[in-house]
């Protein structure tokens, strides 16, 4: 059933302009979607829809933990569409190793936060403790089957409910003991149909959730993002700036105006990057009400018209952006790391020419992998240089998503066997020389 409406949407949803994947990307995941149907799949909404949407978003090098709705400008109730696996957090103080693909941890929102420690979301909500071979679906009381969830570490945890109909009512519950009980926060009243949202915490009391709305009410329909803050965890949000598009905007798809991605590394400092028709980079420093440019471009030798993946911090000063060049004769990548909170950015190599997944779970030490290839990369000093791993990781197995590293030894990987209709979540300890199956159909 999810297969099926996600097959149906996508056509229709994934039409954003040049600043998204080619449309291979889109024949690429319906193939595979085809290749899975009938399959019998345990879990098929949760992870199927994630995954396959975080595909398109891992080229994009975009950082989107989106509840994505697919509007049209016309005054009809938002069409629903899969929902991409949320983007892990950047608490403050000691951050979690996250990639630049989209979301630290896991790939389509599967994330083992600790070595056996780890969410998956989707419907339900779902948990292990024991490293992944088992699942308890921790999905709070009174929740309905559209909603988005967040984790920032082993015990704290969103689920964001979406009524789907206009006017929208958004609630938020929290868990700090890792879903054993939950707390239901005071709704949101939005009177417009939903483009997409993102949620973002950087700890268990602060956090922003970005909502892009299409008023179908005014003459002409006005397309708004607007950004919502929270100093209580969720229990309570207020609404602390607007960016409306002029009257005369007419997108054929709407998800977001120009607001469309947020990241945070701290209450006070956090950035956006867009959108759905130009680029747009802005940086904050009082939490979120006031935004200027912000340009991380200068120190990196592309040619821009630019992608950029959001900004990932370990700590309150060290963190890294992926940069992509979108010119016609060139895809080539830059890695820039800061070690000032992101007043300034210095470029580092890269190990290869092709589109990568970089990431790093200390200052110096990090990991890139080319995902076609399956070429893995270790570095032990900051992305100055890069030696090959020997792994027996082999594309004749399948494809590869969201490698990541939790330490130097532990790391895990998401993939998709060839010709099998199954997940397969895969860790190593022995610093990505050896993987293994830990779980299958997740």
């Amino acid at each position: 059933m999810a297969e099926t409406k996600l097959r149906r949407n996508l056509g229709a949803a994934f039409d954003p302009g040049e600043d998204f994947p080619p449309a291979t990307l889109l024949t690429r995941t319906v193939a595979m979607l085809d290749a899975r149907s009938g399959s019998g799949y345990r879990r098929s909404h949760p992870l199927a829809i994630a995954a396959m949407i975080g595909v398109l978003l891992l080229a994009a090098l975009g950082v989107f933990q989106l509840h994505l709705w697919t509007l049209t400008v016309h005054p009809s109730a938002p069409a629903r569409s899969g929902q991409p696996g949320p983007t892990a957090p950047a608490p403050s103080g000691q951050l979690a190793p996250s990639v630049s693909r989209g979301g630290p941890w896991g790939f389509g929102g599967l994330a083992m936060v600790t070595p056996t420690t780890g969410w998956d979301n989707g419907v339900p909500f779902m948990r292990t403790i024991d490293g992944g071979a088992h699942w308890a679906n921790v999905t709070p009381q009174g929740v309905g089957r559209s909603f988005d969830d967040y984790y920032l570490d082993a015990t704290h945890a969103w689920v964001t409910d979406y009524s789907g109909v206009e006017p929208t009512q958004i609630v938020t519950f929290r868990t700090a003991d890792g879903g054993s009980t939950w707390q239901r926060g005071a709704p949101i009243a939005i009177q417009a149909g939903l483009g997409q949202t993102q949620q973002y915490y950087v700890d268990s009391q602060n956090g922003w959730l970005l909502v892009s709305t299409a008023n179908h009410a005014a003459t002409p329909t006005m397309f708004s993002d607007s950004l919502y803050r929270t100093e209580d965890g969720g229990l309570h949000w207020r609404l602390i700036a607007v960016n409306s598009a002029p009257a005369s905007w007419r997108p054929p798809k709407f998800y977001c105006y120009q607001w469309c991605q947020m990241a945070f590394v701290s209450p006070t400092t956090g950035w956006i990057i867009g959108s759905q028709n130009q680029p747009t980079f802005l940086i904050t420093h009082d939490g979120g009400t006031t935004w200027r440019t912000w340009a991380p471009l200068r120190s990196a030798a592309l040619t821009c018209h630019c992608l950029a993946g959001l900004p990932t911090f370990l700590d309150q000063n060290h963190g890294w952006i992926l940069l992509a060049s979108q010119a016609p004769a060139s895809r080539a990548e830059q890695l820039l790391v800061t070690s000032d909170g992101g007043s300034t950015w210095t470029p580092r190599g890269l190990p290869s020419a092709a589109p990568l997944v970089v990431g790093f779970y200390g200052v110096d030490h990090g990991w890139a992998i080319a995902d076609a290839a399956l070429s893995l990369y270790r570095t032990n000093d900051g992305g100055h240089t890069w030696t090959r791993v020997r792994t027996n990781l082999q594309v004749k197995d399948g494809q590869v998503n969201g490698l990541y590293f939790l330490d130097d030894a532990t790391g895990f990987a998401f993939r998709t066997p060839t010709g099998a209709q199954l997940w397969e979540l895969l860790r190593t300890t022995d610093s990505g020389r050896t993987w293994m199956v830990i779980g299958r159909n997740l």
